[in-house]
């Protein structure tokens, strides 16, 4: 199955800030800071106090992928490993705004303002994606429904 996306990169110094949610999993899509309760930077461990114990867990080149029904968390294996990416195919976990997994791509271009939109259904908040930039993509599938939303930072 072929997916198309639509990426909204926060810059990075326009990336929000504000008080964690540790211990208490929430339904909420935070673009350029995680989802589900789990943000980017997170420890291995604070992502499991979070979310409890997993349905998974893989260690593959480096990377750490855990998963559960709904939500899969990539982080850098190793002591000292930090959450790099947070994967939401659940429909209940969506943006403040409402966007999620079934979301038209109308739908989530209304919530992005002055995008540009580029080949592939892309669209970009900032001018560039640098290694250490917060990346938010919405993925498609074939329907041009949302089917994943990814929150992450690019490696370098």
């Amino acid at each position: 199955m072929q997916s198309r996306g639509i990426a909204v990169i926060a810059h990075r110094t326009a990336v929000p800030r504000g008080p964690g949610i540790p211990g208490s999993p929430d339904h909420l899509i935070r673009p350029g800071i995680g989802a589900g309760g789990v943000r980017i930077g997170m420890t291995e461990g604070q992502t499991l106090r979070v979310l409890g114990a997993p349905d998974a867990r893989d260690e593959h080149d480096g990377v750490v992928t855990i998963t559960w029904a709904g939500i899969a968390v990539r982080s850098i294996a190793g002591p000292g490993g930090r959450v790099i990416e947070v994967l939401v195919t659940d429909r209940d976990i969506r943006t403040a705004d409402g966007i999620g997994v079934g979301s038209t791509v109308a739908e989530v271009k209304a919530t992005v303002s002055n995008p540009e939109c580029e080949p592939g259904r892309i669209i970009r908040l900032a001018d560039t994606a640098l290694p250490g930039d917060r990346v938010t993509t919405f993925r498609l599938g074939r329907g041009r429904t949302v089917t994943a939303i990814e929150v992450g930072r690019i490696l370098g």
